[in-house]
């Protein structure tokens, strides 16, 4: 067996189709490359060597020479002699040869091959050399990370951490998917409206079961949702097309020309979507506070009192700001932007109850004999009778009043369970001419806590009011009999009296004020008492009547303060019965100005929101209209408010 292995180590091979020298170039390649970094890169660095260190190194290496000799030296003399060598020597060939064997057989394969003379098939020697590139691109990859400070502490970890970042992100977009469906349930899903107040009628209020609702003929209709609130007027209708918590879609028309929407939608995100849709346009909102009303020929009118909207017509993308109008002009047809509108600051908007509060409201209902009674529930203004609005339950401090007619003071409870609350009263003429509120006898007053601590009895008590009764009978005695100084001491003192309560007070402070412009005819004295009056009850019962008294004054003094006065009116009763008569006053102080524009918008703000049934001052809003319009240089439009609107009238005269 011997024999047969030295024979086929001493047999030639034919390795002409290897090529060596690709081998050696793409190795040698290699061992420069990973001689710029690594251990390898020290053997270019100069050293200098300690004394007797080549000693050493020669030393080493004729003793390993030695020894390569003695190892190779059986084998070639085997090889190559051709005595009969002793048995001990042919054993001793044997055992290194095992040994060489065993050591190749450890090697790899392409190692292996490397060293052996044998002939390979086509193309094995290629697909080694193939896995040999990768192996060794795989290890310089790696040894670029391990040089890294980060690689070489995580790198004994990625595996880990790679199954556990596998299992995490799994579970992530689990939770991800299943928060996804849940929040586009709810952005999706339709949110409740509620109607909140009728004003003018007296059908039932429900909660919101259909799309459509639309208020009556000299009516009004409030709508409450968690994006805001809408108020109809005056036969103005509104469709919710969709309603979830990420998108809405309202439908607003008018009816022959009249009717007012007025819309207050809080702020949003770029994410929620709020459209208002006219028979026009569309009206895209991101928080704002804007009114629609009746235009020229069936062409609606945007007014915007807060904040910005941007409109999208058929020839593009019109933006509105607060105080400004888009308003259609037959001449170009085609919608202009329009200046001179008011502005409400978002503070002085009304706020109405949320969604929540009015699920746990109770319906209550005020009438009274005489129709178009002013209400005021806990101190705020509500509207006109007949009025049938929703209230917490608990009791609730009711006044009504009306020009000409005593105010009635009182109180109602509104229970949980039960048939809803029902207040109707009986109104009778007063002698104080008040424009709205006159408190009278039948007033109810409630009254304060003296100052001390003590408790007082029963009997001190009844006095006091008795007390406050009839200082309330002497200021009246005395405005009767004409000697208003008289009147103005009481008030004085019955504003001082410790039994006199709030309602008292603000009766003889405001009654005061009224003294001073019938009886005594100082303004200065009036507007000081007015002004007064507000600084000490900016919620009272008179705020409204003070706004108006001031403006009066101010007319023929200062007409811009008188605008401010009642603009501040507008804000604080947006829905007032006599608001549109008002508004009226204001359109020919900016007429008188020359202010055209501004004439414009509250002439045609007064239209939309007043009673059909005022016919006369519905006719005078028309041809101060018309004249404005012609004024201002539109003669088309002047001209057709005349055709439309007072024309027929003009013939029947």
């Amino acid at each position: 067996m011997i024999n047969k292995v030295l024979k086929k180590l001493n047999e030639s091979v034919n390795d002409s189709h290897v090529d060596y020298g690709r081998i050696e170039k793409q190795l040698m390649q290699r061992i420069q490359q990973t001689e710029t970094h690594g251990r390898a890169a020290q053997l270019n660095v100069p050293v200098q060597e300690p004394e007797g260190m080549f000693d050493r190194v020669e030393n080493t290496l004729f003793q390993r020479i030695q020894e390569y000799q003695e190892y190779e030296a059986p084998v070639n003399e085997c090889v190559s002699g051709e005595n009969e060598l002793p048995d001990t020597l042919w054993s001793r060939c044997e055992n290194n040869l095992t040994d060489r064997i065993e050591a190749a057989a450890q090697l790899p394969a392409w190692q292996q091959i490397l060293k052996t003379d044998i002939i390979l098939p086509e193309g094995r020697f290629e697909r080694i050399e193939g896995a040999l590139m990768k192996r060794i691109e795989h290890e310089e990859k790696v040894q670029r990370l391990v040089h890294q400070p980060f690689w070489s502490t995580v790198l004994p970890y990625f595996s880990i951490v790679g199954r556990f970042a596998l299992t995490s992100a799994a579970l992530v977009l689990i939770g991800f998917g299943v928060w996804r469906g849940k929040h586009y349930y709810d952005n999706s899903r339709p949110i409740e409206t509620l109607v909140y107040q009728q004003q003018g009628t007296t059908e039932s209020l429900n909660a919101v079961h259909t799309q459509r609702y639309a208020s009556r003929k000299d009516a009004s209709l409030s709508l409450v949702n968690k994006h805001g609130f809408v108020k109809l007027q005056n036969g103005a209708a509104l469709t919710i097309d969709k309603a979830t918590r990420s998108r809405v879609e309202y439908a607003v028309s008018m009816t022959q020309n009249t009717g007012k929407a007025t819309i207050f939608v809080k702020k949003r995100s770029a994410s929620e979507l709020f459209y208002v849709a006219t028979p026009d346009y569309r009206i895209e909102v991101t928080g704002t506070y804007f009114q629609i009303l009746p235009g020229h020929d069936n062409h609606p009118t945007t007014q915007v009192l807060e904040g910005t909207v941007k409109v999208h017509t058929t020839s593009g993308i019109i933006g509105v700001s607060e105080g400004q109008s888009l308003v259609y002009h037959p001449a170009s047809a085609s919608y202009r932007v329009e200046h001179g509108g008011r502005i409400v600051p978002r503070y002085d908007i009304e706020s109405l109850p949320t969604i929540e509060q009015l699920k746990q409201y109770r319906k209550l209902q005020v009438n009274t004999d005489i129709p178009q009674a002013s209400v005021r529930i806990n101190g705020r203004y509500k509207g006109v009778t007949p009025l049938l609005i929703l209230q917490a339950p608990g009791t609730h401090t009711i006044r009504i009043s009306k020009e000409g007619y005593r105010t009635i003071d009182t109180s109602i409870t509104v229970t949980v369970a039960g048939k809803p609350a029902d207040l109707a009263v009986t109104l009778t003429r007063s002698h104080l001419a008040r424009h709205d509120e006159t408190p009278g006898r039948q007033s109810v007053s409630l009254p304060a806590k003296p100052p001390d601590a003590s408790i007082e009895s029963s009997a001190e008590h009844v006095e006091r009011i008795d007390e406050v009764a009839a200082l309330k009978q002497q200021a009246e005695a005395a405005l009767k009999s004409g000697s208003w100084q008289k009147a103005l001491e009481v008030y004085q003192e019955l504003d001082n009296h410790p039994g006199a309560g709030r309602l008292d007070k603000e009766d003889a402070a405001f009654t005061s004020a009224l003294v001073y412009v019938q009886h005594a005819q100082d303004p200065d004295a009036a507007r000081e008492q007015f002004l007064t009056y507000l600084a000490l009850y900016p919620d009272g019962f008179f705020v409204g009547e003070s706004w108006l008294r001031l403006a009066e004054l101010e007319l023929d003094r200062d007409t811009d303060k008188a605008i401010e006065y009642y603009l501040k009116y507008f804000r604080k009763f947006p829905n007032h019965h006599r608001i549109a008569e008002i508004q009226h006053r204001v359109g020919l102080i900016y007429l008188q100005q020359k202010k055209h524009a501004a004439a414009i918008s509250m002439f045609k703000e007064a239209l939309a929101g007043m009673s059909h049934n005022r016919r006369t001052l519905r006719l005078s809003l028309y041809t101060n209209l018309q004249k404005a319009y012609r004024e201002n240089g539109d003669t088309q439009l002047a001209q057709q408010v005349w055709e439309q609107h007072l024309a027929n009238r003009a013939d029947r005269k």
